[in-house]
């Protein structure tokens, strides 16, 4: 199953690559940072800009668990890998601010060792959810080279292993920063926190997040904003 999802996961990304070379522009973002759930996480996203408006892409969070929920029962410790599809879409722009839709489905996978806390690794626990991430992104130009955006998305997660039942919803309120270094990279912090509600109705009450990272521009220019991060939940 590992290199199952090794193997879609590299593919996806040839994919992408590929498709860099015919379509102008593409953005690599690598990124570390904390949050209520995990204790860290890395990022990694490749994104595409189709046209003026429109930027897909693929991101790939992998994480160290601090608090998370196997059916409604916290996890303190574990893994977690979430494989999420962002796109993003320009509603409005003028000389010094864009908004833009923005969606992020995916998929999250997560488990713990010694689920019977026996202090013998002989067991794993692991459960698999849906994510569906919309909102709404502002971002505002400071000057040719900083920009910070504001937004909101709502994060729900419906688990479908071990059992299937709504897992978490969250209000998301984003905060970030971006500053372009070069014509090819950009530097970046994205922050997020907001009310959740959890499985049981009671287990999660509010989440927070917190990320730094650089964006590297790859191929030619294009006609997308550079310094548009999208939110990670």
């Amino acid at each position: 199953m590992t290199q199952r999802k090794k193997g879609g996961l590299l593919t996806l990304f040839a994919l992408l690559l590929g498709l860099n070379v015919g379509y102008a522009q593409g953005l690599l973002d690598l990124s570390v940072g904390s949050s209520q759930q995990d204790r860290f996480f890395t990022n990694i996203a490749y994104r595409l800009q189709l046209s003026s408006r429109l930027r897909i892409g693929a991101e790939l969070q992998l994480a160290s668990t601090q608090y998370r929920f196997i059916d409604a029962k916290p996890i303190t410790e574990g893994y977690a890998s979430t494989l999420s599809l962002p796109i993003s879409w320009q509603l409005y722009q003028n000389e010094r601010i864009d908004l833009h839709f923005f969606f992020r489905p995916g998929v999250r996978f997560q488990g713990i060792i010694d689920p019977d806390d026996n202090d013998v690794r002989d067991e794993v626990l692991n459960s698999t959810a849906i994510l569906l991430d919309p909102g709404l992104m502002v971002s505002i130009k400071a000057t040719d080279r900083l920009r910070f955006q504001s937004g909101v998305s709502f994060p729900t997660l419906f688990q479908v292993q071990p059992s299937a039942l709504f897992e978490n919803n969250s209000t998301a309120i984003h905060a970030n920063v971006a500053y372009q270094v070069s014509k090819r990279s950009a530097l970046f912090a994205k922050t997020l926190m907001g009310p959740a509600v959890g499985a049981s109705g009671d287990s999660q009450k509010f989440v927070w997040s917190a990320q730094a990272g650089l964006r590297l521009s790859l191929g030619t220019p294009g006609k997308g904003n550079v310094l548009l991060m999208e939110p990670s939940y």
